[in-house]
C-alpha cells in the first residue's frame, strides 16, 4: 500500500484492531434512545465536514515545519521581566495568544471520529463509518501530514 511507511505501521495496526473490536462484537451497550438521537443527529451534520490536520495551520514560533504538530501550554505566558527568556506559568490564567490551532485540530478529529463510529454502530450505515475512516487516512496516512518526528510537540 502506497500510503502506509514504516512510520504508520502502529497506527495502522491500532486502526485493524478497533475496527476489529468494533465489527465482531455486534453488540451495542445500552445507550438511552434520546442520547442515540443525538448520537446520530450530530455524526449526521459531520458528514459534509473535511478533514482539519496539522498542515491547515502553521505557528512561526514552531522549531519544526509544516508537517509537525505543535501546541504552546495554555498557563504558559511571556515574562514581561525577561522577554527574551523562559515562559513563566501562570496557574489558572490561559494566555490567549499561544497557538492551539493544531490541539483544536486533533480535539475535533477525536469528535468527529467518535460520533461517526458511534453512529455507524447504533446504525450500521456504512457512510459513516467511510467518513470516520477519511478523517482517520488524513491524519495518519496520507503522505506528508507528519512529520518523521516529534521533536516540536509542545513549547513550554
Amino acid at each position: 500500500m502506497k500510503y502506509f511507511g514504516k512510520e504508520h505501521q502502529r497506527y495502522f495496526l491500532i486502526l485493524i484492531f478497533l475496527v476489529f473490536a468494533c465489527t465482531s462484537q455486534k453488540q451495542v451497550p445500552y445507550i438511552p434512545t434520546p442520547e442515540q438521537q443525538n448520537i446520530i443527529k450530530t455524526a449526521t451534520t459531520y458528514l459534509d465536514s473535511l478533514p482539519v490536520t496539522v498542515t491547515a495551520a502553521f505557528c512561526e514560533r514552531s522549531a519544526g515545519g509544516p508537517h509537525d504538530f505543535y501546541s504552546e501550554g495554555d498557563y504558559w505566558w511571556p515574562d514581561s521581566e525577561n522577554p527574551g527568556g523562559p515562559y513563566i506559568q501562570k496557574d489558572g490564567q490561559s494566555n490567549p495568544d499561544n497557538f492551539s490551532s493544531h490541539r483544536h485540530a486533533m480535539i475535533r478529529l477525536s469528535e468527529h471520529t467518535a460520533k461517526l463510529t458511534s453512529a455507524w454502530l447504533l446504525t450500521g450505515e456504512d457512510k459513516f463509518a467511510a467518513k470516520a475512516t477519511g478523517h482517520l487516512l488524513a491524519w495518519c496516512f496520507m503522505p506528508r501530514q507528519f512529520g518523521a518526528g516529534i521533536l516540536a510537540g509542545e513549547l513550554v
